[in-house]
């Protein structure tokens, strides 16, 4: 699956997101969204800093029934994983 491409749901579902940041993109942010609404977020950042708290991993899953459009919108290509599983 693809980000910022818009699924028509076949049957019920969920969408997984995975966000992972890394030392060349520090900061990953993602929105789930079914039928025009966000129902879903999440962010991933890479800090360096000694006392700065982040955690470069992240995940995100939403609901999508049958029939509903969706789509995971991200201003980064890479760094945001998308499945669907039904």
């Amino acid at each position: 699956m693809n980000v910022n491409t818009l699924y028509q749901a076949n049957v019920n579902g969920f969408v997984l997101v995975r966000l992972a940041a890394t030392p060349e993109q520090r900061r990953v942010a993602a929105e789930g969204m079914v039928d025009g609404e966000i129902v879903a977020s999440g962010s991933a950042a890479d800090n360096t800093l000694e006392s700065v708290i982040s955690s470069p991993k992240q995940t995100f899953t939403f609901r999508v029934l049958k029939g509903s459009k969706w789509e995971v919108d991200s201003d980064e290509i890479t760094g945001v994983e998308v499945r669907w599983v039904k």
